[in-house]
C-alpha cells in the first residue's frame, strides 16, 4: 500500500496530484509530506506487529478513546493489569522508535 522504492513512490506521487475527479489539486510540497508521512505510517505498522495479539488488542481499545476501565472490563482483567500492560506496550513502541532512530 505504501511506497517501497522510487517507481511506487513516483507513482503514488502522480496519484496524489489528482483529486476523485481527475484535477491537480496538491502541491509538490503536500505530495512529498505525503509520502513521507505514509512511510512513517509503514514503520508504525510495523512497531506495532511485533506486539503479540493480546498487546494489540489492548492498543486498539485504549486508542479507540474509551475509558481504561472498560477496556479493562472488557478483556477481563482489572484496571491495574490494563496499566501493566499499557506500560509494556509503551516500553516496546519506544525501545522500536529509539532503535530506528525516531527518538
Amino acid at each position: 500500500m505504501y511506497p517501497e522504492d522510487k517507481t511506487e513512490t513516483e507513482t503514488y506521487t502522480r496519484q496524489c496530484r489528482q483529486d476523485e475527479d481527475g484535477g491537480d489539486v496538491r502541491s509538490e510540497t503536500d505530495i512529498e509530506a505525503t509520502v513521507i508521512r505514509n512511510g512513517q505510517l509503514k514503520e508504525l505498522a510495523k512497531a506495532i506487529d511485533m506486539l503479540d495479539k493480546d498487546e494489540q488488542k489492548v492498543l486498539t481499545l485504549i486508542a479507540s478513546g474509551r475509558k481504561k476501565k472498560d477496556c479493562a472490563e472488557e478483556l477481563g482483567i482489572s484496571p491495574r493489569m490494563l496499566r501493566h500492560r499499557e506500560e509494556r506496550i509503551y516500553e516496546k513502541l519506544r525501545t522500536y522508535l529509539k532503535k530506528n532512530g525516531w527518538i
